[in-house]
């Protein structure tokens, strides 16, 4: 029988950085595919974006990238309602 935290995996969000952006997107991606992660969202930002990956058959694939005032949704957690310029204005300065 599944556990009910096995039952309710839940989004990963990472924020990158210069310093983490190949373990972000490399590393990061396969572990948590590995885990059966629904979602795991990249928010760089420097860059000002979010990018959507969406766990299909074991595999990542992107579902879409947020800018400015795109409204950030998913089909996984229906309260999600921020834009990007929100979570931007969120995330502190480091440096």
């Amino acid at each position: 029988m599944k556990t009910m935290r096995a039952q309710r995996r839940q989004p990963v969000v990472e924020i990158v950085s210069p310093s983490t952006l190949k373990r972000d997107r490399l590393e990061k991606l396969h572990t948590y595919a590995k885990f059966a992660i629904p979602e795991y969202w990249i928010a760089d930002p420097e860059a000002g974006y979010l990018e959507q990956y969406v766990l299909d058959d074991g595999r990542y694939s992107i579902r879409n990238i947020y800018q400015e005032d795109d409204p950030v949704t998913s089909e996984r957690l229906a309260c999600v309602s921020f834009t990007m310029n929100e979570l931007l204005a969120g995330i502190p300065k480091i440096g």
